[in-house]
């Protein structure tokens, strides 16, 4: 869980839309891939501003890796 996005659970799909604080997508995922590493969309590319698409398709321990990272990012 990350403080500030809201997404609802997907229904078969294998990526999500959360809702993301701060609400500029674009610089928040130019932000992650330059300090953490981890790769998102902006949602603006999808008409969707101030939200980001999540894949789900790396290993699980890949994904806790890089929520870890977005956790950090977001606090520091």
């Amino acid at each position: 869980k990350l403080e500030g996005w809201s997404v609802a659970p997907p229904q078969g799909a294998f990526y999500a839309f959360p809702r993301v604080q701060p609400a500029n997508d674009v610089e928040l995922v130019r932000g992650l891939v330059l300090k953490e590493g981890v790769v998102l969309v902006h949602g603006a590319g999808f008409g969707r501003p101030g939200f980001v698409r999540i894949v789900f398709l790396p290993p699980e321990a890949t994904l806790h890796t890089a929520f870890d990272r977005i956790g950090r990012f977001l606090g520091g």
